[in-house]
């Protein structure tokens, strides 16, 4: 080999090293499994949400932190407040997902920690679409079905009219009685 085909592969290599080594490291996602109910009964909150707006935070030249704005259409399972944060939970083997394409959609929300208005999620929460192009809505029912998030707030609303027939009742019967 010549010394000019050397030195011209030397320089094809060393710019090969050097463009492998500016290149960003690929990340990947690893989601330990973990079934509905176990996700339903480690969740603090369970939470039905519309994703109504994104804040975004660069991070570095390829990556964006994202924070999705929610406001709750209601709770199946805890108590909070009706407008949210949810924070990607980037980092830690986990994956990021808000985004722009999330803005519109209504999600199930399982919160493990309610940190004022804000909680953090990822690729690995649990979180699922129930309108849009991904929908889930047998998910919601199952959800709903371990938490008895419908049959609870049926039995409040059956409750509270029960208890104003009984008022009725006893202010009908003082007015007969002589």
């Amino acid at each position: 080999m010549s010394r000019a085909a050397f030195a011209a592969l030397a320089v094809v290599a060393a710019v090969g090293l050097l463009a492998r080594s500016a290149a960003p490291v690929a990340q990947a996602c690893s989601c330990y499994e973990v079934t509905l109910e176990q996700r339903v009964h480690q969740s603090g909150a369970i939470v039905l949400a519309k994703m109504v707006g994104v804040s975004a935070t660069p991070i570095d030249v390829i990556h964006t932190d994202y924070d999705g704005i929610l406001e709750v259409e209601r709770y199946l399972k805890g108590s909070g407040p009706l407008q949210l944060t949810a924070t990607d939970a980037i980092g830690g083997g986990d994956c990021g997902w808000i985004g722009p394409h999330a803005v519109g959609t209504s999600y199930v929300f399982f919160v493990h920690e309610l940190r004022g208005e804000t909680f953090g999620t990822g690729a690995c929460s649990g979180t699922f679409a129930v309108s849009g192009e991904w929908a889930r809505p047998e998910r919601l029912r199952a959800v709903e079905s371990l938490t008895d998030s419908r049959g609870s707030y049926a039995f409040l609303v059956a409750l509270g009219v029960g208890s104003l027939g009984y008022i009725a009742w006893r202010m009908l019967a003082r007015r007969r009685a002589p």
